[in-house]
């Protein structure tokens, strides 16, 4: 089992597309797709018209082509795209598993995974998935999608060879090789689709991401995040984010936050404010890169907030450092919204990610913070499909929203979260954590069956590397596509086995080398017949009815569901 992404082909993405959501309304298995009148709600970023503000943050659903196509279809807008650094791919280590989200969610990854070059190959394919899916299934406007780009560390890496590809391929990408493939297939494919032509093949905008996020590493000093911004502000030309961190609030006010919400238990690092931009610094930067972006025609803001890091006192991922988002993150953030737009008025836009969810979410908007993006919500249930909900709940206050931040608005929520019982630890989920198991987990190895099939794995899974198959004898199995997985460990914390569903259910393979190079009990089908692996012994038969019976039923139900092979 590999431990790192792996993209799939445009052809598969336009597979789902005119397979799944034609002939179910649904994509990758149980996604809804969102329907335009539904989510609409307008909204204007950087001088774009956007379908509706809701969006999602820099993180593994914004990773691979195929998961910013998933949450488009479930109701995002805006994609604030995986960091991209200078040290990437193979060269990049990332401790596994890497993200644990039973309620507040933890991870130890920072930037992609993929090479850079990948990665770039990876949003023009998200982009052209998007744009043929928006007309060709009427889900919205080819202007209202708004693609941001999130490159770190330091200014040299992002004016490294391979960053700067990145940035001015996005920024026009009509002479890049992997352009020109998505185009040439859809127009050597143009009779399966019904309203796309070659003349909406030629009006796709070329100029793929409208905007760049810069993500600095904790601890980075004030003038080297000025020099970054300004040289991608004053030379660039980009309208420009600065992702700020949520120590902006001190820690004195982060620990008295966190316990006054039932987080006591997390370990905060004092370095880590003692490093950080300080408030104090942050109101004169903001000023003085709002002021050049003025000057240089681009637009600027601010997004709130990055996570926050945290001490790993007992194994909970490895390594000594996790970084913390979701609902505990909501107070930090929402309190240095409060404390900035005191200091800087209306004068400069907010971006908003930190806790945003359902019970917080028209607020936001109605306080002027937008766009606003999710993470951590998407990696709990019911995972990306909970991005239809979000959606709805803007379009009903689609006319209460404001053109920037209203300080008293957002002054009032920062006050009213101490005693906001949605942003409290339960009492429920504090003995949950209490009782916590280590990274490593309990396994089940010994049946490839589940006790109970609840599809939690299913659902929280970033890649959808987990199905739950209808099997002909009427039972559910879960099954595991190994090609789709990179061992992100999310689904084995929210497992009510526990188990550990990427090892000890029955895999599907893609490749004769995952399969032998894998311990886990599984098959693929071959051109002569198929492979598998039935406990320490790996087969190869001819004949289908000469598989172990699971096996058997398993491949007939993943063939119904699936009329085309996508595993």
């Amino acid at each position: 089992m590999s431990d790192r992404m792996t993209p799939i082909s445009f052809e598969k993405l336009m597979d789902t597309l005119l397979v799944d959501v034609k002939n179910t309304g649904k994509a990758f298995g149980d996604i809804p797709v969102a329907k335009a009148e539904d989510i609409a709600c307008p909204a204007e970023f950087f001088g774009q018209k956007l379908d509706n503000p809701l969006g999602v943050a820099a993180g593994p659903q914004t990773q691979l082509a195929s998961n910013v196509l998933a949450c488009y279809l479930a109701g995002a807008r805006v994609f604030e795209l995986k960091t991209v650094q200078e040290l990437a791919g193979e060269d990049l280590p990332i401790d596994k598993p890497c993200i644990r989200g039973e309620d507040e969610v933890y991870n130890v990854e920072w930037s992609t995974e993929l090479t850079v070059a990948d990665a770039r190959d990876e949003y023009i394919k998200a982009w052209f998935a998007v744009q043929v899916a928006a007309k060709e299934f009427g889900l919205g406007t080819m202007e209202g999608v708004h693609f941001n780009m999130s490159v770190g560390y330091d200014l040299k890496g992002i004016q490294s060879p391979s960053v700067t590809d990145f940035l001015d391929t996005l920024n026009e990408a009509k002479n890049s090789a992997c352009w020109n493939e998505c185009q040439s297939y859809l127009r050597a494919n143009l009779d399966r689709f019904e309203n796309i032509d070659e003349a909406f093949l030629d009006s796709i905008p070329s100029k793929i991401c409208q905007s760049v996020a810069v993500s600095t590493m904790h601890g980075c000093p004030p003038e080297q995040i000025s020099e970054i911004l300004l040289y991608l502000i004053e030379e660039k030309k980009y309208h420009t984010l600065l992702k700020c961190n949520p120590t902006l609030v001190g820690e004195e006010t982060a620990r008295a936050l966190l316990d006054n919400a039932g987080y006591g238990y997390m370990v905060l690092d004092p370095d880590q404010f003692a490093f950080d931009l300080k408030f104090e610094q942050a109101v004169p930067l903001i000023k003085e890169l709002a002021e050049a972006a003025k000057k240089a025609g681009v637009q600027f803001a601010v997004k709130l907030s990055n996570t926050l890091p945290v001490s790993i006192k007992e194994k909970e991922l490895p390594g000594d450092t996790m970084y913390m988002s979701g609902k505990s993150l909501y107070p930090l953030t929402i309190t240095a919204a409060k404390r900035l737009t005191e200091a800087l008025g209306d004068e400069v836009h907010i971006s908003y990610c930190g806790g945003a969810d359902r019970n917080n979410i028209q607020s936001l908007y109605r306080a002027g913070l937008f766009p606003i993006t999710v993470c951590s919500v998407l990696l709990q249930a019911p995972g990306v499909a909970g991005l239809n909900r979000l959606g709805a709940l803007l379009h009903a206050v689609k006319d209460e929203g404001l053109t920037g931040p209203n300080p008293e608005k957002i002054a009032a929520l920062a006050d009213g979260v101490k005693e906001d019982k949605n942003f409290k630890k339960s009492d429920a989920k504090k003995k949950q954590w209490e009782n916590r198991t280590d990274y490593h987990a309990v396994r089940q190895p010994d049946s490839l069956r589940c006790r109970v099939v609840c599809g939690m794995c299913e659902k929280v899974c970033p890649n959808r590397a987990n199905e739950v198959l209808q099997l002909a004898d009427g039972s559910k199995l879960l099954v595991h596509y190994d090609t789709l997985c990179n061992y992100c460990g999310c689904c084995q914390f929210v497992c009510p086995e526990p188990c550990h569903p990427y090892e000890d259910r029955l895999n599907f393979f893609s490749t004769e080398e995952e399969l032998r190079g894998s311990d886990n009990q599984g098959l693929m089908q071959t051109a002569n017949g198929y492979l598998f692996r039935e406990g320490d012994t790996v087969k190869e038969v001819a004949d289908r009815n000469a598989l172990p019976e699971l096996y058997k039923l398993a491949l007939d139900a993943f063939e119904q569901a699936h009329p085309r092979n996508d595993a």
